[in-house]
C-alpha cells in the first residue's frame, strides 16, 4: 500500500509541509454531523510556544479542508471540509502535540434550540428551508408528499427537527463538505465487493440481531370524524434482504409477530403509513450491524452498497454502508465501513428535548397531590393560593400556586376558589417546582360529593353544581331539566325552601319559596299560590281581561 499524503488548508492556504501531522481520522456516519480530528508535533520546550498553535490557521471558527491521496495517485479526494470547533495542546513526558477536532458545516444546524410554526407544507419543503437559512448547501433531497396542516418545532435545534422528521418518514440524513442530503436506504449496485480472504480485508466483524425484528408492523391513529381509532396502517416492506435469513420468521419466533404503534392524535393522511414503515426499516437495519477495516478508499461513502462475499450463507451478499471512518497514522492509511443502524428512532436521544424547568433547578414532574392552605391575601395580586405538597414535607412553607378555570379573561370568567383543606391535582409549568398550577379538585372517602350525586352508582344523567352554603343548580339530563335550589339558613340539610325549576318532561316551569309560595307555568296556564296575602300594585293602570273572569 502507497504511503498516504495528507493535504490540509484553510481559505486556500495550504498548511506549511514542514508541519508534522501524526494521525488524522474523519468519521462520517448517517444521521450525524461528520466530523474529523487532526494531532500535529507542535511545542518546544526550549522556546516555550507552541508555534502552530499561536497560528491563525487552526483558531477555533476557521475554515478547514482535508484531502488525501496514496503517493503516486494524480489527484486528491477531499474526505472533509468543515469548522474547527476544539483547539487543545497536550504533552506527555517528551512529547507535545496540538489537537485539532472539527466539524462538518452542518454543525451550524445544532446551535440553538428554535420554535417556529410551519403550515400547509411538506416535510421536504421545511427541511430545505432550514438547510438554506442556515446557509448550508442543499443535496438531495426526497420529496415527501403528505402536506402538513401545522408542523411544530419546539424548543429544538433545526438538525434534531430534521433528523427527528427523516427517520419518522424513513429516510436519513447524509452531510459532506456543508452540503445536506435526505434519501431514503435502499440497496444498489455495489460500490465495492469485500471478498473475505481474498480482498485487502484485515478486520471483520458482524452480527445478526434478532432481538429487535418485527415481522410487520402497524399504525394506528385516532379518526376525529367518528371519534374512535383508525383503521391499521400497515407498513410496506422496505426490501432490506440479509443473507438467506428469513426475517420474518426469526421475528415471529422470538415473539414479534405484529408491533402496534399506536399515536391518539388525528395525524394527516399518509402519515400513519410512513410512520409505520419507518419503524420497520429502522428495524431491518438493525438486523445486520458491524464494521469492515479496508485499504484507504476515498470513494466509499455512507448509503453506498458493498457486497460481502467469503463469510456463509446468513452475511453473504449486498448490504448499505451506514457510516465510513478514514485514519490516518504510522501504519499507514485505512477505512472502515460501518453496517446497521441502532434500532432506537432517533426522536429516543434523552437531550432531544431542552432540559426541564430550563435547567435552572432540578424538575417536578407529573402531576402532583396537594392540600390547599390558609386562605392568604396574594400581594403580587396574580389570584394565586396557597398549597402544601406532600411531597415537600418538611418544607418550612407552602407555595403559591395559580388556578387554571375554564373560562378567565378580563372582567369574565369561571370562579371557583377552592378552600383550606380541598385536595388538588397541580401540575407544574415546564416541571419548574416554582410554577405550581391547580388543575382541578377531588373528591373523595373524606371529601364526599354533595347530593344528589353522592352515589357512587348515581346515574351519569345526574350534574350538580353546589356551593358550600348549599345553593346548588342541578341538571338531570334523563328529564331533562334544570333545578336551582337555595336552602334557607345556608345549611345543606337536604331540604330544600327556594327553588326554580325547569323539567322539560312535565313541560312545567315552576318558582317557589320557603314560605309555600308557587308560581307555576304549564301547558294548562300560570298559575299563582300564595300561603298568605296576595298584593298587586302598579304605578299605571293594572288591566285583567280573558274570556271569562272569575273572582271569587
Amino acid at each position: 500500500m502507497g504511503v498516504p499524503v495528507i493535504t490540509i488548508t484553510s481559505d486556500g492556504q495550504p498548511l506549511d509541509a514542514s508541519v508534522e501531522v501524526l494521525s488524522l481520522e474523519v468519521q462520517r456516519e448517517v444521521n450525524r454531523v461528520p466530523e474529523a480530528t487532526v494531532i500535529l508535533l507542535d511545542g518546544s520546550l526550549a522556546e516555550r510556544r507552541f508555534a502552530i498553535s499561536n497560528l491563525a490557521f487552526f483558531l477555533p471558527g476557521a475554515p478547514i479542508r482535508i484531502a488525501l491521496r496514496l503517493e503516486g495517485d494524480p489527484s486528491d479526494s477531499i474526505v472533509f471540509e468543515g469548522l474547527v470547533v476544539r483547539h487543545a495542546v497536550e504533552r506527555s513526558g517528551e512529547s507535545s502535540t496540538l489537537r485539532v477536532e472539527l466539524k462538518d458545516g452542518g454543525f451550524l444546524l445544532t446551535r440553538g434550540r428554535r420554535s417556529a410554526v410551519f403550515t400547509d407544507a411538506t416535510d421536504s419543503d421545511v427541511i430545505t428551508t432550514l438547510i438554506e437559512e442556515a446557509g448550508l448547501r442543499i443535496g438531495t433531497i426526497e420529496a415527501t408528499s403528505t402536506v402538513q396542516a401545522e408542523l411544530v418545532r419546539y424548543n429544538a435545534t433545526a438538525w434534531d427537527f430534521l433528523v427527528s422528521r427523516a427517520d419518522a418518514l424513513g429516510l436519513v440524513v447524509t452531510a459532506h463538505r456543508g452540503e445536506i442530503s435526505l434519501r431514503r436506504p435502499q440497496l444498489g449496485e455495489p460500490r465495492r465487493r469485500l471478498d473475505h480472504g481474498l480482498d485487502d480485508v484485515s478486520e471483520l466483524s458482524l452480527e445478526l440481531d434478532g432481538a429487535h425484528q418485527w415481522a410487520s408492523i402497524l399504525g394506528v391513529g385516532w379518526d376525529l370524524s367518528n371519534g374512535q381509532a383508525t383503521e391499521p396502517e400497515e407498513a410496506s416492506d422496505p426490501g432490506l434482504a440479509v443473507g438467506n435469513v428469513d426475517i420474518a420468521a426469526v421475528a415471529e419466533s422470538l415473539g414479534g409477530g405484529e408491533e402496534v404503534l399506536l399515536h391518539p392524535a388525528a395525524l394527516a393522511p399518509g402519515e400513519l403509513k410512513d410512520w409505520a414503515s419507518a419503524r420497520l426499516l429502522r428495524s431491518r437495519l438493525a438486523l445486520l450491524r458491524g464494521r469492515a477495516l479496508v485499504s484507504g478508499d476515498a470513494r466509499l461513502e455512507p448509503l453506498d452498497t458493498v457486497e460481502i462475499l467469503g463469510v456463509g450463507d446468513r452475511f453473504n451478499g449486498r448490504t448499505l454502508v451506514t457510516g465510513v471512518v478514514h485514519t490516518v497514522n504510522e501504519n499507514g492509511w485505512q477505512s472502515e465501513l460501518r453496517f446497521g443502524l441502532h434500532p432506537d428512532p432517533f426522536a429516543s436521544r434523552p437531550d432531544l428535548a431542552a432540559l426541564p424547568a430550563g435547567g435552572l433547578l432540578p424538575p417536578l414532574r407529573g402531576l402532583q397531590i396537594a392540600t390547599i392552605g390558609a386562605s392568604q391575601e396574594d400581594d403580587s395580586n396574580q389570584f394565586r393560593v396557597r398549597v402544601r405538597l406532600p411531597a415537600l414535607e418538611g418544607a418550612e412553607t407552602d407555595l403559591w400556586a395559580r388556578l387554571a378555570s375554564p373560562d378567565a379573561g378580563e372582567g369574565r370568567g369561571f370562579v371557583f376558589r377552592p378552600e383550606a383543606g380541598d385536595e388538588v391535582v397541580l401540575g407544574f409549568l415546564d416541571e419548574d417546582p416554582r410554577q405550581p398550577v391547580v388543575l382541578g379538585a377531588l373528591h373523595s372517602a373524606r371529601h364526599p360529593p354533595p347530593k344528589p350525586v353522592d352515589d357512587p352508582q348515581a346515574s351519569a344523567d345526574l350534574r350538580a353544581l353546589v356551593s358550600r352554603a348549599g345553593t346548588r343548580i342541578v341538571f338531570d339530563d334523563a328529564k331533562p331539566s334544570l333545578t336551582l335550589e337555595t336552602t334557607p339558613d345556608g345549611s345543606a340539610d337536604g331540604t330544600y325552601k327556594n327553588r326554580i325549576a325547569i323539567d322539560e318532561d312535565a313541560r312545567t316551569i315552576t318558582i317557589e319559596d320557603q314560605h309555600g309560595h308557587v308560581i307555576r307555568l304549564s301547558k294548562e296556564g300560570i298559575a299563582l299560590t300564595s300561603a298568605k296575602d296576595l298584593t298587586i300594585e302598579a304605578k299605571g293602570k293594572v288591566t285583567i281581561k280573558g274570556s271569562s273572569v272569575d273572582i271569587q
